[in-house]
Parts: C-alpha cells; sequence; structure tokens
C-alpha cells in the first residue's frame, strides 16, 4: 500500500525550508524500512506557500482532496486554533487522521509548530522524534507506555530503549529517534505483507476478574528475557472492543518469553491516552484497574492470598508458531479510586 504525503514551503523558526523538509523526508523514510510491512509513504509534492492562518485552513478538514499535507505551523496560530488557546505551547507537532465509517483512514494531517523553535541543543533531535510520532498516528498506531521508568529516570542514556509510540516526552526532553520492534511490529500487525506470520511469532490470550468478567485497559507485556529492553511489545486487552478481554501480539522475535499485566498509568488518558479506555479518569481502564502479576500458567488463580503476583512462567516463542490460550487472571483487592493510586 504506497501513500502519499505533499510537504509545505518555507521555513520554519531557525531551520531552512531545505532542512526541514529533509527531516521530515527522513522521518517517513525510516517507517518505510520496517521490514515485514505493506505500508509505504512517498513525497507526492508541495503544497503552495501559506504565511497566514487562512492560507493553512485551505489544507486542513478537506478528506477528500487526495492530499495529505505536512504544514508548517510557524506561529502556531493553527495548532491554538484545533487545540485550544496555548496549545502551541507545548505541541510540537499534532497528527490528525479521518476515518470513515468503516474505520478506514481516508486522510491525514501533519502540523509542525515553529512558534517555539530556537535551533539549539537537541532540538533538532526532538523535533525529528516528534515527528516519526506523529507519522506512527497517521499510519494508525495508538500509543504504549513500555519502559515508562526509562522516562522518568533522569537518565538519558536508556530513553534510546523508548519506543516511538510513548505518549510524551521524557523528563530530560531526550526521546528515542529511532523505531523499537513494539513500533514496527504494530505497524506489520495493521499492513502485514504475506511472510510476516511465517517470520515471527505471536502469543494469544485473555485478561479477566477472577468471577470470568473480561477486563477491559490493562496493558498486557511480553518480554523476551534474554532481550528485555529490545524485544518488549505492549498491547490492551480487549483493544478490539469486543467485550472479550482479548489480547494479541503478532510480529514477536522467536525466544522465551514473560508476561504481565500491570495498570494503564493515570497520567496517560486524553490525548495522551494508552488504548481505546483511558479518555478519562473514569474509564474502564481506571476502574477497578489490574494490579501488576505475571502470567504463571496452572497456578493462575485471582486471589493474591494464593497467587503471588511476581510467580512467573516463561513461553517459548517459535517462528511461524502462536502460543495459545494464556489466560491471566487478575488478583482482586479492595478497590481503590484513582486519585489514590500509589503511582501518583
Amino acid at each position: 500500500m504506497e501513500l502519499s504525503y505533499h510537504l509545505d514551503r518555507g521555513s520554519l523558526g531557525p531551520y531552512s525550508e531545505e532542512f526541514i523538509q529533509q527531516l521530515i523526508i527522513k522521518a517517513f523514510s525510516e517507517w518505510n524500512k520496517v521490514p515485514f510491512s505493506t505500508l509505504s509513504w512517498s513525497l507526492g509534492g508541495y503544497l503552495n506557500p501559506a504565511d497566514s492562518l487562512d492560507g493553512s485552513l485551505y489544507y486542513v478538514g478537506v478528506p477528500d482532496d487526495g492530499i495529505n499535507p505536512v504544514i508548517f505551523d510557524s506561529r502556531g496560530d493553527l495548532i491554538d486554533l484545533l487545540n485550544g488557546e496555548g496549545a502551541s505551547d507545548y505541541l510540537l507537532g499534532l497528527a490528525i487522521p479521518y476515518y470513515t465509517t468503516q474505520g478506514k483512514i481516508q486522510e491525514v494531517e501533519i502540523i509542525v509548530n515553529g512558534k517555539g523553535l530556537h535551533g539549539r541543543s537537541t532540538e533538532a533531535q526532538r523535533l525529528y522524534a516528534t515527528m516519526l510520532h506523529e507519522i506512527g498516528h497517521i499510519s494508525g498506531l495508538g500509543h504504549t507506555q513500555l519502559l515508562t521508568e526509562f522516562a522518568f529516570d533522569s537518565n538519558r542514556g536508556n530513553n534510546l530503549f523508548l519506543p516511538v509510540m510513548f505518549p510524551v516526552e521524557p523528563v530530560d526532553l531526550v526521546s528515542s529517534n529511532s523505531l523499537s520492534l513494539d513500533d514496527m511490529s504494530t505497524l506489520e500487525t495493521l499492513y502485514p505483507r504475506p511472510d510476516f506470520h511465517q517470520a515471527r511469532g505471536s502469543i494469544v490470550g485473555t485478561v479477566q476478574r477472577p468471577w470470568g468478567d473480561p477486563v477491559q485497559g490493562a496493558n498486557v507485556v511480553a518480554v523476551n528475557v534474554n532481550e528485555p529492553w529490545v524485544s518488549i511489545y505492549a498491547t490492551v486487552s480487549d483493544l478490539e472492543i469486543d467485550q472479550t478481554g482479548a489480547f494479541r501480539f503478532y510480529g514477536l522475535t522467536p525466544g522465551v518469553y514473560e508476561i504481565y499485566m500491570e495498570p494503564i498509568w493515570p497520567m496517560f488518558k486524553g490525548t495522551a491516552g494508552v488504548g481505546p479506555f483511558s479518555a478519562t479518569e473514569a474509564a474502564p481502564s481506571f476502574n477497578n484497574p489490574v494490579k501488576k502479576e505475571y502470567y504463571n500458567g496452572e497456578r493462575e488463580s485471582g486471589f493474591i492470598n494464593r497467587d503471588d503476583p511476581e510467580d512467573r512462567i516463561q513461553l517459548v516463542v517459535r517462528q511461524g508458531e502462536t502460543v495459545t490460550d494464556i489466560d491471566l487472571i487478575s488478583n482482586e483487592e479492595v478497590e481503590v479510586p484513582v486519585r489514590e493510586w500509589s503511582l501518583y
């Protein structure tokens, strides 16, 4: 599947037209390198230069014009208009996909904010990471909270392991500039090549309450024990909103894995939400959330007095095969409102 995008003209803050255009072309090219994805982006042309808000609005909200524009919002006016006054003070970029009633992406837009750019230090790397992130969104990817602890430990070195689709910038403002295996496997799952499932492995299962009700919005993580910061993947239970609590991992590198579930962090809601059940604090992800707990096979019981959350078994994932019936049962405790979680 080949799609095209159209680039704006003109400089953006301290960056020349050539620099910013080449930066964006490079970001699209990185997504094109995902090995088992059929999605490919190509430069389709250029927009007419727009030095005013009205000029930019010509390309916004027009999902049937055949143009997927990348707009340079030099003063942040367009982002403020679309996301509220002051949004341009903290948003470096914005992605807007338009969907048909069948859920198919009809057209997309990316808006790049030039308001606060100054050209110093690691800013160009931040801008590039933002473009990778927004291209992920227009390709259909959501957020993931994998390796959240790395984003908030003030250690710049381990930020390179963070997925591009991490919801927010790390505290030291250094985001990953390369796609993680989780980023790539998610794209490959959406747009799989015919040989995708034969080249990788899969794990499928459910997350349930002890009494059998499905859990919506638990974060489920698969970790390759030999490459725990590299071959690590996440999904959300009941992602397809079918009331089953199902989770599915496709595109896993073959190896030995451990599986655990955890709550969605309360900070990841709304526009930074992880999965379809995190719109507000009242959403299912935060309603009697699961506690972190490893899958331990036949010893899953759902009651913490006889099911140690750290007890785990290892699963062998082989190329071209699917490990099935991995059913996690949440350990039930007294329900605690989200505002009282120890995560705050």
